[in-house]
């Protein structure tokens, strides 16, 4: 609680005696001295009852009582002071006086200050002007009792007028103190006003000090709006409440019926706010509130609540925005709040800046060539009611040129001139400008106008205007086209020579006329045209490394640059960079379509090709001798890889070879000693003979069931790990009238396989297969049926297991002293078209439970001397 402090003024008119010597007026002053005496008496009466009734105020106010009400107290027509009545303490009297007359001038009077003031004990004591009242032993006097019982144990002090003396008294009149000369007539009170409202009286000394009592106020509360009526599902209202109470503390609680609910928020004691939501679906219903105090008053106030169906809907089905974008609002009539639903492709450009009876959206400027729209829903908080209405903005009218500069070379070209337009478009060119023609084109479609830009053949550039207009001439876009003219150009920096050669058979003269050195040129880009003129200038630049003509065009044209070669448009003609021994790498035109026989055999530096996607077919021993070959990626094109193309490139280690390849010529790769990585695509059906000479580092072979021809001698010499998933046809030797010799025109004659697995399509291992070849291991599959003559004939492995399905062995298969042990699985015997299909120094391992008929059938019996025994597998 505040600090209350109470001042207590007590004015007392001090009345000056004047004196005369005639009688008469002795007997005036005599009389008035009487008067005077009169009025102070009943002045210190009034006083002391103020005193009284002060103390009796400030208990009340201790006990936290009420007035309940106030009457004024006259004299004649005059009001001279007001009873006060508590709800508990009972009445109190206070009056009020009017200004005297004091003494001589009234410059001897006293005032006297009689008040109270809490300390810091929490207790209030009297004050004498302004200082605390103390008793005879120093101590402070108390104003109120801390029994809590009417102030017992408080004392009042008297006021009396002793000798024209004001006397003050603190023991209850035992004993009084003087405090000074008093004023005379009515003198002033020490209150000056008391006035009331609804809910307090308020009594103000004569000093302005303002004392407030409460009035004791019925328990109730009221509202500021009955507005509930048209309340929808799922709406809130809030209205705002006050409560009248004399109590300091009262507790506010309400009780919802039907789905109706009640958010309190107090602002004070007595003051907030109630927000009410109407449930979904909307019902009729009951909030009940409910009033206590701390006097254990209760207040009932019912409230019946009443709605209405929600609804929603806007002015128009359709809006259409502008194409620049920015606020767009809609008017919307709905008794409920609601949510708006935009479809995830239309929430890129458009967005919801605010809701209510306008709805604003912020659309995005459309900068696209058409116009766009979106369907939105509105959804009320019930989730049923609904409405859709539909949201286009136009496009942007526009023609918008993603260059307005081209510079182009001497070549004649189509140029795409790339522009944004949502409009039909006109292109206007000059009629001087004659090299520029038009292409007729969809552009409101394309997005695209395209031109045709003649060959500039003379020297000198050329510069014309292309205008892009729409039909209406509204909007207007200018193309500069400036084509340079078509004359040579070179360049050397560090050894690199860049040129541009706009005709064929130039590049000797470009070098000579600029005064260069060709033995300087280690590396020599060239763009444009060269024909065998120019060719035959590289093949004589003895100090050229790197060559670079992927931006030229091979045309025919010029002189011979080899014997009688001469050539033809994008091709790589025979011989035409054979035995160029220095060259180290070459970037070949990108519109080369064929690579002839023989192009860069013996090209002994040559590292790096890069050969173009453009390639079709590549000739004969086109890199034969290409001994310093690394690495090399055919085009994706190619379909036949030709007859000894990289044979005896000594450091070739890796081929990619493209899917699209259906065969593998003669030698294709023979001698490529240091290959290691090479994939045989599923779509080749034939290899030539020896195009795997000796190609002792293969590191793994897979051949694939679409192979049906494979040539003499192809992986003799062949390292590395082999599958195969074909059948094996038969190769035969001379007969010589009772037997037919092994043949050197086995699949894998004099092979080196480390492994040799077979896929389970294989049915038959045809004759010489294997012929003389050296092998780490083998594995048969049970879908084997027969092996053919010589399969194995001269062969060394450490074993060999004959699968159980094998039917038939036939002549010399296993003629060998190489393979010391066999392990035959057939539960019944093979048969076999003579004895001499193992040799005696063999051991042969049979089923045990089989050994018997393997000993007594015909070509395997002991006559023959073979060492058979039987194995339990």
């Amino acid at each position: 609680m505040n600090q209350l402090r109470f001042l207590l003024v007590i004015i007392v008119s001090i009345i000056t005696l004047n004196s005369c010597t005639d009688t008469s007026d002795l007997e005036n002053k005599i009389d008035s001295v009487e008067n005077r005496v009169a009025t102070l008496e009943k002045l210190t009466s009034q006083m002391n009852t103020n005193i009284s009734a002060l103390q009796s105020a400030v208990i009340a106010l201790q006990n936290k009582d009420f007035v309940t009400n106030v009457t004024e107290i006259n004299e004649g027509s005059k009001v001279i002071g007001y009873t006060i009545t508590f709800d508990k303490s009972g009445a109190i009297t206070i009056y009020h006086g009017e200004d005297g007359t004091d003494g001589v001038n009234g410059k001897d009077g006293n005032t006297p200050i009689i008040g109270v003031e809490l300390d810091s004990d929490g207790i209030y004591y009297w004050t004498l002007n302004g200082n605390w009242m103390t008793d005879f032993y120093g101590y402070k006097i108390k104003a109120q009792g801390i029994d809590g019982q009417n102030g017992t144990d408080g004392i009042t002090p008297l006021l009396k007028i002793e000798n024209e003396h004001w006397m003050l008294s603190v023991n209850n009149g035992a004993t009084w103190s003087d405090l000074g000369k008093a004023k005379g007539e009515d003198g002033d009170s020490f209150f000056q006003s008391v006035t009331q409202d609804a809910h307090n009286v308020y009594i103000v000394l004569i000093d302005g000090t303002e004392i407030t009592i409460p009035k004791k106020e019925s328990l109730s509360i009221l509202f500021d709006s009955s507005d509930l009526i048209n309340i929808s599902a799922g709406e809130t209202k809030t209205i705002s409440y006050t409560i009248t109470s004399s109590a300091q503390n009262v507790n506010i609680e309400t009780y919802e019926q039907a789905g109706w609910t009640v958010k309190l928020n107090k602002t004070t004691d007595k003051k907030g706010t109630m927000s009410i939501t109407a449930p979904i679906p909307i019902s009729d219903g009951k909030i009940m509130v409910v009033l206590t105090d701390n006097y254990d008053n209760c207040y009932i106030k019912t409230i019946t609540m009443s709605g209405v169906g929600s609804y929603i809907t806007t002015v128009n089905d359709s809006y259409v925005a502008q194409s620049l974008g920015g606020q767009f609002s809609i008017n919307v009539n709905t008794n409920t709040e609601y949510t708006v639903l935009i479809p995830e492709e239309a929430q890129s450009w458009l967005k919801v800046d605010s809701k209510g009876p306008e709805l604003t959206f912020s659309l995005l400027t459309n900068t696209a060539y058409d116009d766009r729209s979106t369907k939105v829903t509105l959804v009320g908080v019930d989730g049923e009611t609904t409405y859709e209405f539909e949201l286009a903005q136009l496009q942007k009218d526009a023609i918008v040129l993603s260059e307005s500069n081209y510079n182009l070379s001497y070549n004649m070209q189509d140029v795409e001139l790339v522009l944004q337009s949502n409009v039909d478009v006109v292109v206007d060119i000059p009629s001087d400008v004659t090299w520029i023609s038009h292409i007729e084109t969809r552009a409101l479609t394309e997005r695209v106008v395209s031109i045709n830009v003649a060959e500039n053949k003379d020297a000198a550039s050329r510069t014309g205007n292309v205008t892009i207009t729409d039909r209406n001439k509204n909007i207007t876009k200018t193309i500069a086209i400036t084509q340079h003219g078509a004359k040579t150009e070179i360049s050397l920096s560090s050894g690199v020579a860049t040129v541009i050669l706009p005709r064929g058979g130039e590049l000797n003269e470009t070098i000579t006329t600029n005064g260069i050195d060709d033995s300087l040129i280690s590396t020599l880009k060239i763009s444009g045209r060269i024909n065998g003129t120019d060719i035959a200038t590289i093949r004589k630049m003895s100090t050229l490394i790197n060559l670079d003509i992927s931006n030229a065009s091979i045309v025919s044209g010029g002189n011979a640059y080899y014997d009688n070669s001469t050539t033809s448009d994008n091709i790589v003609g025979k011989y035409m960079f054979s035995a160029l021994t220095n060259l180290q790498s070459v970037l070949l035109p990108t519109n080369a379509t064929t690579i002839d026989a023989l192009a860069f055999d013996n090209c002994t530096s040559l590292t790096d090709i890069e050969i173009p996607n453009s390639v079709l077919t590549i000739g004969v021993k086109a890199f034969l001798g290409c001994t310093s070959l690394t690495t090399i990626e055919l085009p994706v094109n190619l379909t036949k890889i030709s007859n000894q193309l990289f044979g005896d490139c000594k450091e070739l280690t890796k081929v990619i070879i493209n899917s699209n390849v259906t065969s593998i010529g003669t030698s294709a790769f023979a001698n490529c000693t240091n290959l290691t990585e090479i994939d045989i695509p599923n779509k080749v059906t034939a290899i030539g003979s020896y195009a795997f000479l000796n190609c002792g580092n293969i590191s793994k072979l897979t051949l694939s069931s679409n192979i049906t021809s494979i040539g003499t001698s192809t992986f003799e010499g062949c390292g590395g790990d082999i599958t195969i998933n074909c059948n094996i046809r038969d190769y035969r030797g001379k007969y010589n009238g009772s037997y037919y010799y092994a043949s050197t025109d086995g699949y894998f004659y004099r092979a080196h396989f480390k492994s040799v697995s077979f896929g389970y399509a294989v049915t038959r291992i045809g004759s010489s297969a294997f012929y003389e070849s050296k092998l780490g291991n083998i594995n048969l599959p049970n879908s084997i049926t027969s092996i053919g003559e010589h399969t194995f004939a001269g062969s060394s492995v450490a074993s060999i297991i004959i699968p159980s399905s094998v039917t038939s062995i036939e002549d010399r298969a296993f003629n060998t002293s190489s393979i010391p042990n066999i392990y035959c699985k057939p539960a019944v015997p093979p048969s076999m078209s003579n004895r001499y299909a193992f040799t005696p120094n063999q051991k042969i391992y049979v089923p045990m439970a089989s050994l018997t008929k393997y000993k007594n059938i015909l070509n395997w019996d002991s006559r023959w001397q073979y060492n058979i025994e039987g194995y339990n597998f």
